[in-house]
């Protein structure tokens, strides 16, 4: 028998699993293509523009600060904690406390602090570094919900960083390149002062910018959504914007500077004498005053900055402020021994006042350890103010409240005559690492609300 021949197919049919055949190598096409554009994207990605978490630790200056974490659990720190993205910090009315962000690929690099001073709270967004050092990509810190003041230092770095502050309201503060600032966020103003660095503000009403230039002072005012530029404070303790303390610790002090930088070193017993040694510690300029070997008599080691025979005339000025940054390690006497003028750091201004009297001294002075079986007094016959607790080996930053207000007015500073900072006592280890003088105006008030109608 001869087989039946196959029917052959329709013209029609053949043509349409023709198109079928081609439409799915197209379609396998494409997809290869999108895999491989993705792949090679993705590759870009992670080599270019991936990112990892930043190191952060906070370390308390003073008191307790809380902090929440990612699992809504809220504790009380008094020495130090790491914390990690969307963590929650905070200071009541007394404390103080120092976010410091380090690079997870070389921890002992800071890349930037800040510190919060008392009633302050700031929520941590985000902190993201480039996964790879050859990326190009900055540095990133961005914090929101900020309400409060901070202190921001950024020390010199190969790689950019941005540093952003979210209020409540949305305005916006950016912070980039090395340099100190100060931030103050409330609901009636926001206000940067910029010591060096670059800044600016962003109205979330309006969207408008503006920009605060090293040695300026920005004021926004969200009532209105206005800005308002006004010059900085001058720092007179600095020569000719140097740091003094960088420069003695590079051996490259000038023979004639103002003001000029002198440290001394005395005590009673030869035997146990102190020490003061400039170094750099985590792109911190600091002098350390130490005396240890079970020293048992008065001694006082430190620096003076000396303005010359008249002083600087400080008469121009409304507001003039002392702020030092500083760390106690170790104190051997109870709070500020007997008679409370040896403290492990005091603060002396010699000032000329404006009634003509003979030179005036204002003092202030901190501690770390205090033994209740001494009753020991909190201040010194001539200190104006009681002298100030802080945390042991945590850097704390001290800033006076305008000198004009502490001060009597008859006799207010007409001229300062020099600043010293010095350890004082038996034994002691401090370090410290900034102390300025600023001046010049304060802050006009900010606008009233617009009546409820």
């Amino acid at each position: 028998m001869t087989a039946a021949a196959k029917p052959a197919l329709p013209i029609r049919q053949e043509s349409l699993q023709s198109k079928l055949a081609w439409l799915v190598m197209i379609v396998a096409f494409i997809i290869f293509c999108v895999i491989c554009a993705a792949s090679v994207l993705g590759l870009h990605y992670f080599l270019f523009d991936s990112t990892i978490p930043i190191n952060a630790v906070l370390s308390v200056g003073r008191g307790t600060a809380g902090l929440t974490t990612t699992d809504l659990n809220e504790t009380f720190v008094r020495s130090q904690s790491l914390i990690t993205n969307n963590s929650v910090v905070s200071t009541d009315n007394v404390a103080q406390a120092t976010i410091s962000f380090t690079d997870p690929l070389q921890p002992e690099a800071l890349l930037a602090s800040i510190t919060l001073f008392s009633n302050t709270s700031l929520d941590i967004d985000q902190m993201a570094r480039p996964r790879f050092e050859w990326s190009a990509r900055g540095n990133e810190i961005a914090l929101d919900h900020v309400s409060g003041t901070v202190d921001v230092f950024i020390p010199e770095s190969e790689r950019e960083i941005s540093i952003r502050f979210t209020a409540d309201d949305g305005t916006r503060v950016y912070l980039d390149d090395a340099g100190q600032f100060s931030v103050q966020m409330t609901p009636q103003q926001v206000r940067v002062l910029n010591e060096s660095g670059n800044a600016e503000i962003i109205s979330a009403q309006s969207g408008d910018t503006q920009s605060v230039g090293a040695g300026q002072r920005g004021l926004y005012y969200p009532v209105n959504d206005q800005f308002l530029l006004l010059p900085g404070l001058v720092n007179l303790a600095s020569s000719d914007g140097k740091d003094l303390f960088a420069m003695a610790a590079a051996g490259n002090m000038p023979s004639e500077s103002s003001p000029a930088l002198g440290c001394f070193n005395t005590q009673e017993d030869p035997q146990t004498t102190g020490s003061f040694v400039f170094s750099e510690e985590n792109g911190r300029s600091t002098v350390r005053f130490v005396r240890g070997g079970g020293a048992q008599s008065h001694g006082e080691t430190g620096c003076v900055l000396t303005f010359g025979a008249g002083g600087v005339d400080v008469t121009p000025y409304s507001a003039l402020f002392l702020r030092a940054g500083f760390r106690i390690d170790n104190q051997s006497l109870s709070l500020c021994g007997q008679v409370g003028s040896e403290c492990p750091l005091m603060l002396r201004v010699d000032y000329i006042p404006v009634n003509g009297q003979p030179a005036a001294i204002w003092y202030h002075g901190f501690y770390a350890r205090r033994d209740p079986a001494y009753n020991y007094p909190g201040r010194c016959d001539t200190c104006p103010i009681e002298h100030e607790a802080v945390n042991a080996g945590t850097w704390f930053t001290y800033q006076s409240d305008n000198l004009f207000s502490l001060i009597p007015a008859d006799l207010h500073p007409a001229s300062i005559l020099n600043i010293r900072f010095y350890a004082s006592g038996h034994e002691y280890d401090v370090f410290v690492d900034d102390v300025s003088l600023h001046a010049g105006g304060v802050d006009p008030a900010p606008p009233a609300a617009a009546p409820v109608q």
